[in-house]
């Protein structure tokens, strides 16, 4: 309990800290502000411990991580928000740690990612690893580039509709022909084994099994379109 109001409570005092410097409206503070905090409970659960200072880091990693998402996602690239973000991380950041994050920036800017948007997973999950000082950890005990990939899929997967309406950067969108492996990817994914290398993970545990169940019934649903498509095709050929 306490790491986890720990992690929260970096991750929200850094968002007002710097809610200005990202020109964050007013109309957006809820949603910053719960990005933020749902991000932090959940990458708290990478710590193999319960470290405070895994949680505080969590924490950090979270607001950084939302940040990124505000100057993308949300300002769609703009300029003056670039610099202030960039600015931001070379000032508060070790410079390897600002290096993975503007470089990832500059990559998807670009429309430069490589695995359809899935490098962004290996790169975040990089960026958090260290700077809660986990990374040699994740890597000893994981497939690090799988790991990363399966938690960007979780998150394209999760905010399908979303980025279909945005025009976001989405694997399941990127190349049709890989939604169906993409998917699959997500649905084997040995949950167990992961709860055993990560045991505090309840949070991100339960977002990833989320991800799975809607995973499966995307599956399922195109399974059915396929199928129907088959079944009207013979009819058509017959006649």
């Amino acid at each position: 309990m306490l790491t986890s109001i720990t992690a929260v409570g970096t991750a929200l005092l850094f968002s007002f800290r710097y809610y200005s410097t990202l020109r964050v409206k007013l109309s957006e503070w809820r949603r910053y502000y719960v990005k933020s905090a749902n991000l932090a409970l959940c990458y708290r659960g990478f710590a193999p411990n319960r470290s405070l200072f895994c949680a505080r880091s969590a924490g950090k990693a979270a607001f950084y991580c939302c940040a990124y998402d505000v100057v993308t996602d949300w300002r769609r690239f703009n300029i003056d928000d670039q610099k202030r973000f960039k600015r931001l991380l070379s000032d508060a950041l070790p410079p390897k740690l600002a290096a993975i994050a503007c470089s990832l920036y500059d990559q998807e800017r670009a429309d430069l990612l490589t695995q359809d948007g899935l490098s962004r997973g290996i790169d975040a999950l990089a960026f958090i690893g260290g700077l809660m000082g986990i990374d040699s950890y994740i890597r000893s005990h994981t497939n690090f580039e799988h790991l990363g990939i399966v938690m960007q899929i979780v998150d394209d997967v999760l905010d399908l509709e979303e980025d279909q309406k945005a025009g976001d950067v989405n694997c399941l969108i990127v190349t049709p022909t890989k939604r169906t492996f993409y998917l699959r990817k997500l649905t084997e994914f040995d949950l167990i084994a992961f709860r055993k290398v990560f045991p505090h993970a309840h949070l991100l545990g339960r977002v990833i099994q989320t991800a799975k169940q809607k995973a499966e019934g995307l599956l399922t649903g195109q399974d059915l379109v396929e199928k129907n498509f088959q079944l009207s095709t013979a009819a058509h050929t017959k006649t």
